[in-house]
Parts: structure tokens; sequence; C-alpha cells
């Protein structure tokens, strides 16, 4: 009798039910879903490097011309350009307080050292700086 009864246990016992089974598949791709897009969110696309070209020729023996000749990416904001030589003398080449600084901004008024190492530096919206030209004139 005992043998009976070990039969119908195991005929009549079934798995997870159907219900059961769906509610635990969708909730298994909705955390899956979730890691998913938590971890996708924090990648960003690469930024477009930015890139700022001088062009600096020598006016006289006094004076240098400087002339904004490109900005990439177009539109990015450039807070000034700065320029310094190695005697420690200091002008802002071009200021975005006085006017935005595009393609084709000059300048025919940077006081020049002759014989001194000279950097032009520029700072971007963002505060960031980059060298821009360095070079003994």
């Amino acid at each position: 009798m005992k043998k009976e009864n070990k039969k119908s246990f195991w005929k009549n016992t079934k798995a997870v039910s159907p219900v059961i089974g769906v509610i635990l598949m969708v909730a298994v791709t909705v955390v899956m879903a979730a890691i998913i897009m938590n971890w996708s969110s924090s990648i960003s696309a690469p930024e477009t490097p930015k890139q700022c070209g001088i062009s600096v020729s020598r006016i006289n023996t006094t004076h240098l011309r400087a002339t904004v000749t490109s900005i990439v990416p177009v539109g990015a904001t450039i807070n000034y350009i700065n320029y310094t030589n190695d005697a420690g003398d200091e002008t802002i080449v071009f200021n975005n307080n006085d006017e935005s600084i595009v393609v084709g901004c000059t300048n025919n008024n940077i006081p020049l050292s002759a014989g001194r190492y000279t950097v032009f530096i520029v700072e971007w919206g963002d505060t960031t700086k980059d060298i821009l030209f360095d070079t003994k004139i």
C-alpha cells in the first residue's frame, strides 16, 4: 500500500504553476532591463576635442598681430585668449566680456618683448585651458 501512495504523490505533484512562472520571468526581465539601463546611462558620447587656431605675426619691433583662424567645434565658447612671455608680461588678447570671440577676430596691439619666449593660451567656456602658440620671437 505504501508503494501506491508514493506513486500517486509523484503523479499529482506539479512544479511551479504557469502563472507564477510567467510572473517570475517578467520580474527577472524587468530587473535585468533596469540594470542595463542604469549601466548604459552612465556611458556618454565622446566629446569633440576643442581646438582654436590662431595666426600670430610681427607688425614691427614693438607689436604683434593675432587673428583667430578657427574654432572647433563651431560655436564653442572662449572666455579669453591670453598672451604671456618669459619676462612675466601678460596681456589679455581677446576677452569674451568685450565681445564674442569668433573666427576673424584680430588684435593689432599686442606688446612685444623681442627675444622672449611667447605663449598664447585659450580659456574655454568650461574653464579648461590649452596652449595655442608657443615660440621665441
